[in-house]
């Protein structure tokens, strides 16, 4: 079984695994982001930041991944 491709351009791949049908993933080349490590007393929060291009967003909202 193969993925399957919702979304492809030179800058993104946004696909589905036929093993995994819980989870979309977002592949994309030379991403911009930054980590943050939130302490909140006894609570640790990891977190990511993408910044995505808008010109990526555009072509993945054409796409409903349902």
């Amino acid at each position: 079984m193969k993925k399957e491709t919702i979304s492809k351009s030179e800058k993104h791949h946004l696909y589905k695994e036929p093993y995994d049908e819980g989870r979309i993933y977002l592949e994309m080349k030379d991403p911009e982001f930054k980590t943050i490590d939130n302490f909140y007393g006894a609570v640790h929060e990891k977190k990511i930041i993408l910044t995505i291009p808008k010109d990526i967003w555009d072509e993945l909202k054409k796409h409903n991944a349902e």
